[in-house]
């Protein structure tokens, strides 16, 4: 039963309307102007004053019915306003970005979808300009605890710059127009839509959704590992560069010592057509000296060495097959091999995929020490950064029995390998001068920065079986 006396929204304004897109957060903002709340008055909105604080799109559910209940709406709407559909059942702090993303064309006109606090989602899909976060003016973050929004409303809290200077022009006269709920109803298909029965795709497995954010690079990756939908239906997706393959399923399921054997298997004849093509370019040779001590320390090795090589040894380094490309060692007995988790649980598309990563850890590699200018500038034991090798996947059913359709979005293969092989061949990294400081050529810009590290592999049993689609 509904206490009246909480009721602040006295008048009868609808805040909310099914056919319209519009989030909690330009309700909250419309409710609390016209109600002319302070903070202090904001506060008591909720029985749970002490969990006011929150971004009103990570609220607790007790707490969000208060608010719908003091604003007279009803609570199916108010849900959806805070992207409760998009959650599919993960706390929406895993979901949803608290700090404010907008398109900046839809916010100057007071409008704004809870869609937009995805991270995955790079472009608005009314206007096609890329969401963003912080004031517009100053850069400062912007709040969406109820707290603050009753505080600033659509003005930045640090520099009180008027973010949706069109809605007070547009409202003279008439109401503001928001965008019909229609024109989301395709992309809100697309994310809420899960993976259909047998299907399974990657995860760029990252909960710190405000370091994704703050990142153009993330947020595309975050892009290209959930949104799998046609560019040309119009919903704001990226353009990205997909290989396609066609397999054969697979019965029964893979024990993980077989299924470790078999993917250190595909690692090594990756690397061994790596080096056919590098071998074209440069001479790979065997491991620089001193280089496998400083693989499994943070110890660094002055000396004179093909930057192509260099990053053919670093990449072997970070699947743990150094010792055993190029024929040097038998390879060991199974045991789990690094980024195996990220793996497809079906043997075709598992050397397809680990082929891909291959290369394009290598590129990104070579990239990066074709910057340094000496060899002790090379971090060996380095750990990759997974978020931008590791590469997005898909792996489904198709319309044949028995068929499997895999979609893997990578910018690099072998030909990209060749032309920046040839590019490259002829650069070196030499011997630090003699009067030079390690500490400095070591922190120097050019050594690059620490960048985005994953959780590592799930812990393993003593049994278990990697299961087939």
């Amino acid at each position: 039963m509904t206490d009246s006396s909480r009721i602040w929204n006295r008048h009868g304004k609808q805040y909310l309307d099914l056919k319209l897109e519009k989030s909690a957060f330009i309700a909250f903002v419309e409710f609390s102007s016209d109600m002319v709340l302070d903070v202090s008055e904001a506060a008591t909105l909720s029985k749970q004053k002490w969990q006011m604080k929150p971004s009103i799109f990570h609220l607790g559910e007790e707490v969000a019915l208060d608010l719908a209940e003091a604003m007279a709406i009803d609570p199916a709407m108010w849900a959806q306003a805070r992207g409760a559909d998009l959650l599919a059942g993960r706390p929406p702090r895993r979901v949803l970005l608290g700090d404010l993303r907008y398109c900046r064309s839809c916010l100057q006109v007071g409008n704004h979808s809870p869609l937009f606090q995805l991270p995955q989602l790079v472009l608005c899909p009314i206007h096609l300009e890329p969401l963003r976060m912080g004031c517009p003016h100053c850069g400062h973050a912007i709040p969406t605890n109820a707290l603050a929004l009753a505080r600033n409303h659509f003005y930045c809290g640090a520099c009180d710059h008027n973010m949706a200077s069109e809605r007070r022009r547009a409202s003279v006269g008439c109401a503001v127009g928001h965008p019909s709920v229609e024109r989301f109803a395709a992309l809100r298909r697309l994310v809420t839509d899960p993976p259909a029965p047998g299907e399974s795709r990657s995860e760029l497995r990252c909960d710190r959704l405000a370091e994704v954010a703050a990142s153009p690079v993330l947020v595309r990756l975050h892009h290209a590992h959930t949104l799998w939908g046609d560019p040309s239906m119009g919903l704001g997706l990226l353009r990205i560069r997909t290989e396609s393959f066609r397999l054969a399923a697979e019965d029964g399921p893979l024990n993980r010592p077989k299924f470790f054997a078999l993917v250190r298997g595909a690692v090594i004849g990756a690397f061994e057509e790596l080096a056919t093509r590098l071998a074209k370019h440069v001479r790979l040779k065997e491991m620089p000296p001193g280089v496998e001590n400083a693989m499994h320390s943070a110890a660094r090795v002055d000396l004179r060495v093909s930057t192509v090589a260099a990053a053919f040894w670093q990449t072997a380094a970070a699947f743990e097959v150094q010792r055993f490309v190029l024929g040097e060692l038998p390879p060991p007995a199974a045991k789990a091999q690094p980024f195996w988790s990220w793996l497809p649980a079906h043997t075709g598309a598992m050397r397809l995929l680990v082929a891909r990563q291959v290369q394009a850890l290598f590129v990104r590699s070579l990239i990066r020490m074709s910057k340094l200018r000496y060899g002790v500038q090379v971090a060996w034991s380095e750990l990759p950064d997974q978020a931008l090798f590791l590469l997005p996947w898909r792996l489904r059913p198709t319309a044949e029995p028995g068929g499997l359709e895999f979609e893997v979005r990578t910018h690099v293969d072998l030909n990209t390998v060749d032309r920046l092989a040839s590019r490259y061949r002829r650069h070196w990294l030499i011997e630090a001068p003699e009067d030079a400081s390690t500490l400095g050529l070591v922190t120097s810009p050019a050594a690059g920065k620490p960048s985005l590290s994953l959780p590592g592999d799930p812990p393993l049993g003593d049994s278990g079986a990697v299961s087939q689609p």
